[in-house]
C-alpha cells in the first residue's frame, strides 16, 4: 500500500483515492484518528483537483464511520458537508442513513422521502437504500419485526416472489 501511494503521488483522482482506501483500512483496524487525517487529506486532495463528487464521496464515507463508532457530532458534520459538496444519489444515501444511525429521525426520514421521490426507478435506492434506512429507523423506534420486514422487502420483492411462487422451475421439490 505504500509503495502505491508513492507512486500516486500528483496523480488526481489516484492519491485520493489511495488516501480514501487507507482511510478504510484504518477505521477496519480502530485507528480513528489516523483515519479521520487520511480521509482528511483525500478530501482536500479531491476539491483540490475539481473532484467535489468524490471528496462528497468520502466524507459520506467518514460520515457513516463516525456513527458507527457512536461520534454522532462529528457524523452529522461529515453528512452535512458532504451534501453540501454534491447531492447525488449515493450521498444522499450515506446522509440519510447517518442521520438514522445518529437518531435523527426527521433528519432522515426527509432525506429518505427525497431519495424516494428523486430514484423512484433507481433499483440501488429502491432494494438499498431506503430498505436499509427504513430498517435503521425502525430500529430506532425499538420495532425489530418492522426491521425485518424492510430488510426481507429489500431482498424479495412481492411482483418477484408471486411470479416465483407461480412458476414450475421454482418448485424445488420436482427437482431431485
Amino acid at each position: 500500500m505504500k509503495r502505491l501511494q508513492e507512486q500516486a503521488v500528483g496523480k488526481p483522482g489516484i492519491e485520493d483515492l489511495l488516501l480514501g482506501l487507507h482511510a478504510d483500512t484504518e477505521t477496519y483496524n480502530g485507528r480513528l484518528a489516523r483515519a479521520r487525517e487520511l480521509r482528511r487529506r483525500a478530501v482536500d486532495l479531491a476539491k483540490g483537483n475539481d473532484a467535489t463528487e468524490a471528496a462528497a464521496g468520502y466524507l459520506a464515507e467518514a460520515g457513516l464511520e463516525e456513527a458507527y463508532f457512536g461520534e454522532t457530532k462529528q457524523a452529522r458534520s461529515d453528512a452535512d458537508e458532504a451534501m453540501r459538496l454534491a447531492s447525488n444519489r449515493a450521498v444522499q444515501g450515506y446522509a440519510a442513513l447517518v442521520r438514522a444511525l445518529v437518531s435523527d429521525v426527521t433528519q432522515a426520514e426527509r432525506l429518505t422521502d427525497e431519495l424516494n421521490k428523486s430514484f423512484p426507478l433507481d433499483t440501488r435506492v429502491q432494494r438499498y437504500w431506503l430498505p436499509t434506512i427504513h430498517a435503521v429507523l425502525a430500529l430506532e423506534g425499538k420495532n425489530a419485526n418492522k426491521a425485518i420486514d424492510a430488510l426481507h422487502n429489500q431482498l424479495f420483492s412481492t411482483k418477484y416472489t408471486s411470479r416465483q411462487r407461480s412458476s414450475p422451475a421454482s418448485d424445488h421439490s420436482l427437482v431431485a
